[in-house]
Formats: C-alpha cells, structure tokens, sequence
C-alpha cells in the first residue's frame, strides 16, 4: 500500500522491502543498552541507484545513568549499501558504500534550572571522513515564565558524503535538522517565554563562521564572506475563551 507506515530508509516504503529487528536490555540497575539490525532492499531504480540494489545498517547503543539527570551515551552504527560510482577498471555502475559512526554524548544537570550536553561524534564513509564537537546549555527556570538554550559548535567533514545531522533548538513548534559537511564554527540562542499574558514570544539568534571560504551560497542567495547569520522572531496570540 502506497499509504503505508514503517521504518524505511527513504521518505516512503514503496520500492524498499526489508526486516528490523531491535532489542533493548537493562544488564544491570542504572543501565541500558538497544542495538537493531536493519536488512533491506530496493528491487527497482532509485535516486543515485541505477539498478536494483540491498543493504543493512547496525547499531548499538550504551546508556548509563549513574545518577539522577545525568546521562552518558555512547553509540556506535554501521551501515552497507550501493550506489552509482565507478569500479576498479573505471567502469560505470554500483559500487559499494561503507559508512560507520561513533558518538558520545553526556548530560548533567548543574542545578534545578540549568543542563549542561557536550556531544563528539566521528564519521567515516567510504573515503571521506569528518567530525563534530557541541556544547548546550538549557536555562529552565520556575519563578519566571522563560525558558532557553545556547549551543557552541565545531562541525568539519571532507565532504557532503560524510556530513553529520544534528537537531537544533528552535523557535516555539518548530524544530531544525541541519547537516554539516564544512569546517566551520557555530553558535546559537534561543528564548521562548510569555513577556505578558496571552502572548507567546520566541526568538532565535544564530551565526556561523566557515572556515577557508570567500562566499556562502550562489545565485540571488550568495553572500559574501564566511558569515552567515539568521534571526527569528516568533509572537504567538492565544486567546481562550
């Protein structure tokens, strides 16, 4: 059914057949650890794909509590597919792509209002590798209607092969995706908060410094230098009767 609901590693399940298997386990108090096995396939064509085609994808992950809001993560995936490329002899056709990441992550609470998460992750895809290093800090306090997030940011990946997703904070309702595939440095604020009644306030400041580049973007979008920066500014009225 073209309507269908799976995990899938495209936008859909049409053209893609394939087995998850996941488990989760706590060996001891204060530990967790999930790991999946994804086996899949694509009988016909597809982007970057010109030809039928399978694959699979590996993960564990380790989390370990070791005290009331602190959390340390560390997570390991691997995965093995084909795309079009060249073969040993210059050939077009399927070649195949090998991808393996690793991840580590720690939250801890600084006090009641304040959480402090630093995450590294390293990435490899075929050739190509690349890195990213965050800090955020989380400013939720209980006597003021505000709340908040800073995040500082090392991103740096031989290309957009190996680029690295991370989620950001956002404005109120929304939520960002970015992938990084360039040095480049990074930093962000975001503040949601009710200045009086019935109105919702949230706003976001964020910029970013590309490292070796002259000009951002092409065309009507281009800007010129290694900065690129981006305002948003939410006002939320809400009435109810």
């Amino acid at each position: 059914s073209p309507e269908a609901q799976a995990v899938t590693q495209s936008s859909s399940v049409q053209n893609e057949q394939g087995l998850l298997i996941s488990l989760r386990g706590r060996p001891r108090d204060r530990w967790i650890i999930d790991t999946y096995l994804d086996c899949f396939s694509f009988p016909l064509l597809r982007y970057q794909v010109d030809g039928s085609s399978v694959g699979n994808e590996f993960q564990l992950s380790v989390i370990h509590t070791p005290h009331r809001g602190t959390e340390i993560m560390t997570r390991f995936r691997t995965s093995n597919r084909w795309e079009n490329g060249e073969n040993y002899l210059g050939a077009a056709g399927l070649t195949p792509v090998h991808q393996k990441s690793i991840r580590f992550q720690i939250s801890l609470p600084f006090s009641a209002v304040l959480q402090y998460r630093q995450r590294l992750e390293w990435v490899r895809v075929g050739k190509g590798r690349g890195g990213l290093i965050f800090a955020d800090i989380r400013w939720k306090p209980v006597s003021v209607p505000w709340s908040g997030s800073f995040r500082v940011q090392w991103a740096g990946t031989d290309g957009y092969d190996s680029r690295i997703y991370v989620f950001e904070n956002d404005v109120l309702y929304a939520s960002s995706l970015s992938a990084f595939s360039e040095k480049q440095f990074r930093y962000y604020l975001v503040l949601s908060g009710k200045p009086i009644k019935k109105i919702q306030l949230s706003f976001k400041f964020s910029q970013s410094l590309f490292i070796d580049k002259q000009s951002i973007g092409s065309g009507w979008g281009e800007i010129k230098g290694n900065q690129r920066t981006d305002w948003r500014v939410q006002l939320i009225y809400v009435d109810v009767r």
